[in-house]
């Protein structure tokens, strides 16, 4: 049977359309300057792609067959379909024609976004201009779908398939006619609110939800009498009844200004949304697109919409991949801390106060990804300041670009140290504040023996060849340090312990390997396996009856927060070495926890899990890190990277955090509280020891390879 070709070719179907128009050979060939040969050629290899005669002929005449007429029928619609896109392509390669598509819900289209479009007519005649409605529960598939442009909208949840530029941030009026009873004493009985039907303008289902949600939080009872999506009908309804209405107040500047409306006192928190331009991530805005969104601004300010002063934050971590189990929970306090400095008023700079407007970019575990994220952050966005990254490899990748952009990253996880870069503040512990407190700990209960296992990148392999030194340094002889050791050509050891790649699994052997290496009893393992390998680690580490009487693991990047996933009734007594243990049995802890469940009941942020939650070292020092940034900008009185790093190197900006007071040191790093702990079976730690106000100490190796003689072969 012969199959029709997936691809038919342009010029044959031209050929085809006119031969059946012209029923001649000899006529159609001069029409397209061809020969009639090449026609019958053209002709035959038609007919040989879609299997079947196309022409028949009837004297001098060349007729369709009816397998000719089907295929004329589609040919035609196809070869003007492709005129149409010429003409368009013409249209649009001619020196200053432009096309925008534009999508609006229906209320800002009416109400706000009219008067834009005709003055960005006016700047722009020569480009074409289409405008439709947008549902908001259409979820932005105009966007995916390349239908349209940009979409003026409310600002949407975290979608990494879109890009979000502010124009307005509005606070929701609870609207009542002049004269009203309410209106009469000012709304000062809120139990009456419920007396009177309350009509709302129709929104998607996520924003309905979102009034609702706020009203129950602040206890607020209206009588909702249904939504309606002309905001005319609305306001005639609540100029001419008793009826009420819970509007932004863009839509009613006039109504509120002429006092045909008049707006009630509904509580201590206002609700209120951000209004904006919605455009694809693949790609960055165009002149035109942007053309639009300086006029929307400039139509704020013409109708003396005040605009939410807010400042742009950047949020850089993996919430996805491999990493995403220790990750996400950062994002999530990072949300937190900016909620709870917008309820308390904002950063105050000057004689204003600015609301933190988050950005948030997920850099998947993938370390060359986090660099394009930074990149967008600082270059697209111009946040004043991002809080970001894990693993020191993705730290590394994004520390150029900060650099080079003169941008501002707090690193809150602990670290190796040796770098010190004057656009990254690290806030989390140093090496000098866990791995050397950690193995001090261990001396002094009698262990001998260190088994070294760690992820396959930077932090693990420079951790442990400076701690190899450190071990040396107090007497651990080589044979005592377990996991091997890698030299170069030159027989100088290179690299110190066992190592297995992100998301490895299989830790049979080398759950057998330290059976073996802590026969003895006076062995321990020095842990900095990162992410979910954890997990299938620890679960050996059981399976092959290593108890911590025995053989202690101390992890460096494993907390509370991780071994939410982990079996922890079998890893009670294992070891920990933190600036913060949740345990902590301080006021300020205690507020901070408080609060941080009391976020979680009410936040709406998508991808926040509210059960099970735990706080660990990485998590409060995000947390602290933001006020430290915010105590640093007001003091500097303005955002600029330079000014507020001159502030923070001052030595002077400190925070009373959950873990205990936190101190940015001139170097860029911090002093602050350690803690080493043993895991309890509910997961968290008893507090065995505490070092008080330990100095972040970035460049330790050089020290200790001095002080050792390179003993061994060590280098770094």
């Amino acid at each position: 049977m012969k199959f029709m070709n997936e691809t038919l070719d342009s010029r044959q179907l031209t050929a085809f359309a006119l031969l059946a128009k012209t029923e001649s050979y000899t006529e159609t060939a001069r029409q397209l300057y061809l020969t009639p040969s090449a026609v019958h050629h053209a002709m035959s290899a038609l007919e040989e792609d879609v299997g079947c005669r196309l022409f028949t002929k009837a004297g001098k005449k060349t007729t369709l067959t009816e397998a000719g007429e089907a295929l004329l029928y589609h040919a035609l619609r196809a070869l003007d379909e492709l005129d149409q896109a010429r003409m368009t392509l013409t249209h649009l390669n001619k020196w200053g024609t432009r096309r925008l598509r534009v999508a609006a819900e229906t209320v800002f289209l009416s109400v706000f976004l009219g008067p834009v479009l005709l003055r960005f007519h006016k700047e722009c005649p020569s480009v074409s201009l289409q405008v439709r409605s947008f549902d908001p529960d259409e979820s932005f598939s105009l966007l995916e779908n390349c239908h349209v442009d940009v979409i003026l909208t409310e600002k949407p949840a975290v979608n990494d398939a879109v890009d979000f530029f502010p124009v307005m941030t509005d606070p929701f009026h609870l609207i009542v006619k002049s004269g009203h009873p309410l209106a009469v004493n000012n709304g000062a009985v809120r139990d009456e609110f419920s007396k009177y039907p309350c009509f709302l303008i129709k929104n998607s289902i996520h924003q309905r939800k979102q009034v609702e949600d706020f009203m129950v939080r602040q206890k607020i009872k209206l009588n909702i009498a249904g939504e309606i999506e002309d905001l005319g009908i609305i306001k005639e309804l609540v100029e001419r009844t008793l009826a009420m209405s819970f509007l932004p107040g863009w839509c009613i500047a006039k109504e509120l200004e002429s006092h045909a409306v008049v707006a009630l006192p509904y509580g201590p928190k206002v609700f209120e949304r951000t209004w904006g331009l919605v455009y694809s991530r693949s790609r960055p805005l165009n002149l035109t697109e942007s053309t639009l969104l300086k006029l929307c601004r400039k139509r704020v300010s013409q109708a003396d919409l005040k605009a939410q002063d807010t400042v742009k934050v950047g949020v850089l971590h993996s919430l996805s991949g491999t990493m995403a189990i220790s990750e996400t929970s950062l994002r999530d306090v990072l949300l937190f801390a900016f909620d709870e400095i917008n309820n308390a008023g904002g950063i105050k700079v000057g004689d204003k106060s600015y609301k933190i407007d988050p950005v948030i970019v997920d850099g998947a575990s993938n370390w060359p990804l986090f660099a394009e994220k930074a990149r967008e952050l600082l270059v697209y966005e111009k946040v004043a300041v991002t809080f970001g990254c894990w693993t020191s490899v993705s730290r590394k990748s994004v520390q150029p670009v900060f650099e080079k952009q003169n941008g501002l990253l707090f690193y809150p996880v602990q670290y190796e140290g040796e770098e010190l870069s004057k656009n990254i503040f690290y806030v989390a512990e140093t090496f000098n504040q866990q791995a050397i407190p950690a193995v001090n700990f261990l001396l002094a209960q009698g262990k001998k023996k260190f088994y070294l296992i760690g992820t396959d990148y930077v932090y693990p392999q420079t951790t442990n060849l400076i701690l190899c030194m450190y071990l040396l340094l107090h007497g651990v002889p080589p044979e005592n340090i377990g996991g091997g050791f890698r030299k170069d050509d030159s027989g100088r050891v290179v690299s110190a312990g066992k190592y297995v790649p992100f998301d490895h699994t299989d830790f049979q052997q080398i759950a057998t390997e330290i059976k073996g290496f802590a026969a003895s009893g006076d062995a321990c393992v020095i842990n900095t396996i990162n992410g979910t390998s954890n997990v299938p680690f620890f679960k050996k580490i059981v399976a092959a009856g290593l108890k911590s009487v025995d053989c202690p693991v101390i992890s460096f990047s494993l907390a509370e927060d991780e071994l939410r996933s982990l079996p922890t009734k079998k890893l009670v007594g294992e070891l920990g070495c933190w600036s913060y243990f949740m345990s902590l049995k301080t006021p300020a802890n205690k507020t901070f926890l408080k609060k941080w469940y009391s976020w979680l009941k009410t936040e709406s942020y998508p991808g926040v899990i509210k059960e099970k939650r735990a706080v660990d070292s990485p998590i409060v020092l995000s947390y602290s890190g933001v006020y430290l940034w915010k105590k640093a900008v007001e003091k500097a009185g303005t955002f600029d990277v330079d000014a507020v790093r001159s502030v923070l190197e001052s030595g002077d900006i400190s925070f009373e955090g959950p873990g205990g007071k936190i101190t940015v040191q001139a170097n860029h790093h911090c002093t602050k509280n350690i803690y080493i702990g043993e895991t309890k079976a509910n997961g968290q730690f008893k507090i065995l020891e505490t070092f008080p106000q330990v100095v972040g100490e970035p460049f330790v190796a050089e020290t200790f390879a001095s002080t050792s003689g390179n003993r061994n072969g060590l280098v770094t």
